[in-house]
């Protein structure tokens, strides 16, 4: 969707022949746990702390058969509250408190919801999404951007960009990388600027992932 492939395998196919390239950025892990990583780990779309996290845990273990993970994700719905973190973006910090944290490479995650709406795969920055809305509100919401793009008041979310992210927290929080890897806080990103070159269409519409 980010890359702006087609869904019709056909086109998608001639979209392959034809070999339009661009070059993404990639964000990637340089310390985890309060450990400096020996070798980088890389996500393509998106880092999630807190809830997102909790959430694509136990969501993963229900696709692999856990079915009792359904009690265990409503429960999450009820009972989260509001993660107080620490955040430091380009060596500024500031402390928080929210529903939901995204470290995000581009607009779309998971089933291609609009987490963070005006990043973009190629702008050498990472964005932040701070949702400080409830959990039910936060669910309304993705719903809505299936359909449409929603706004958000400054008192709901706040996007950041930078280059360097740290998250701390007084409880350590979840974090996963692309829903494929598990962590805990405290947790430091940076950008890998076109770090990656993919084949992908034409950027088009006015929402693209993709900066021209």
């Amino acid at each position: 969707r980010m890359l702006e492939i087609p869904i019709d395998v056909e086109k998608a196919i001639m979209l392959l022949k034809l070999g339009h390239t661009k070059k993404i950025d990639v964000g990637c892990v340089t310390s985890l746990e309060g450990k400096k990583v020996s070798e980088p780990m890389y996500f393509l779309e998106s880092a999630g702390i807190g809830l997102d996290a909790q959430f694509q845990k136990f969501f993963k273990k229900y696709e692999n058969g856990e079915i009792g993970m359904i009690w265990n994700i409503l429960k999450l719905l009820f009972l989260f509250y509001k993660s107080r973190i620490g955040l430091t973006i380009d060596g500024k910090t500031t402390f928080v408190k929210a529903t939901l944290v995204n470290i995000s490479n581009g607009p779309l995650a998971g089933a291609a919801l609009q987490v963070a709406p005006d990043a973009k795969l190629n702008d050498h920055y990472l964005t932040v999404a701070l949702y400080k809305i409830e959990v039910w509100d936060l669910i309304l919401y993705f719903i809505k951007t299936i359909f449409k793009r929603p706004t958000l008041k400054k008192s709901e979310a706040d996007f950041i960009a930078g280059k360097k992210v740290a998250v701390d927290s007084y409880k350590k929080l979840p974090i996963h990388l692309d829903a494929r890897e598990f962590y805990k806080t405290p947790v430091e990103f940076e950008v890998k600027p076109s770090a990656l070159t993919v084949i992908c269409g034409f950027p088009h519409e006015k929402y693209s992932a993709l900066v021209s």
